[in-house]
């Protein structure tokens, strides 16, 4: 049930972001969160194993967009030198909230039943839809010199959706191809390769393991095991993020200064250093501690440990590979 979210939530983003980079950001995120939150309640209607898988691959296509549009939102809004803090938080907002359902969904399973695991996540996103409806504006702009020009759009018409966000732009099959074709670039690559390790090691593992590990090692139930895995991954998301963006941004000032003002987006992978100690660190001290049966307070650092390096490495990878990029060639 985890697998196939995840799976159609990365999917999901080569097909919507092309589309909100000529339609919008707003448009995207409303269609596509109230279309979510009906999949995640859907979810916990299902009949069936093969009706709640469908739905789950819905509910991840749909519901996973704000995944990979945050990050594009984030770079609309901010200039390069505040990017590392403000996509800090962006980033700690989507990993931390994958890492809190764990703590309140072994409770909701054992006093209601497992089909409230979805209908929460639904009320939830719906109330999160209404918010997006009421106070999200457009953020995508044109930076051409002949769009400059033209009048800026009204809150009304960003509010309202009323024409198009960048007039300029036209929609063509090799925008869904873009991603692919961005990774001939050792630039976007080599950090694509990292982060997908990263993930893999210092969150995913964790999550799809824990239930099975956990109850054979120490006998625990759905709340406890939720407990074991949601607070200490939260944990290290929170103190991997104090240090991930604002040091980030201190250190991309820095060597700009030493270099006379001049900018690298290089200099933020420095932030990745410890992030590559500490998320295997963590997973071999949580696997040791598994093995010998040990307290599982030593399986709880483990997971925190990681989970701080994971934090740490996806503020410096998302920052990093927004800058880094080729210029826009879509326009």
């Amino acid at each position: 049930m985890t697998s196939t979210f995840i799976l159609c939530a990365g999917v999901s983003t080569i097909f919507w972001n092309p589309i909100s980079n000529v339609y919008g950001r707003r448009p995207v995120y409303i269609l596509t969160v109230a279309i979510g939150a009906a999949m995640s309640g859907a979810s916990g209607a299902a009949r069936s194993y093969g009706e709640l898988v469908a739905f789950r691959c819905l509910n991840g296509f749909f519901g996973g967009v704000p995944l990979g549009l945050g990050s594009a939102t984030v770079c609309d809004m901010f200039f390069a030198h505040e990017r590392g803090l403000y996509m800090g938080i962006y980033t700690v907002a989507f990993i931390t909230g994958g890492h809190v359902a764990p703590i309140i969904g072994g409770y909701i399973e054992r006093d209601l039943s497992w089909h409230w695991c979805f209908y929460v996540p639904a009320i939830l996103t719906g109330s999160v839809w209404v918010i997006f409806v009421l106070t999200v504006p457009e953020t995508l702009y044109s930076r051409l010199p002949e769009a400059m020009a033209r009048p800026s759009r009204s809150w009304t018409q960003n509010m309202l959706m009323i024409g198009r966000a960048h007039p300029t732009r036209r929609l063509h099959m090799k925008d869904f191809l873009r991603p692919f074709y961005m990774l001939r670039y050792p630039s976007v690559l080599v950090p694509t390769a990292y982060y997908s390790i990263s993930f893999a090691y210092g969150s995913i593992l964790f999550i799809i393991t824990s239930a099975n590990l956990f109850r054979e090692v120490y006998h625990y139930k759905p709340q406890q095991t939720g407990l074991l895995l949601g607070i200490p991954i939260t944990l290290g998301s929170l103190i991997g993020e104090l240090v991930a963006g604002g040091f980030s941004d201190w250190i991309s000032k820095r060597r700009a200064l030493a270099r006379g003002g001049e900018r690298s987006p290089e200099d933020r992978l420095l932030t990745v250093i410890p992030a590559s100690l500490l998320i295997p660190l963590g997973t071999i001290i949580e696997g040791v501690c598994l093995d010998k049966e040990t307290h599982w307070i030593g399986v709880a650092m483990g997971i925190a440990i990681a989970s701080t390096g994971l934090q740490i490495a996806t503020t410096a990878v998302y920052t990093y590979t927004a800058e880094v990029r080729p210029p826009d060639k879509l326009t």
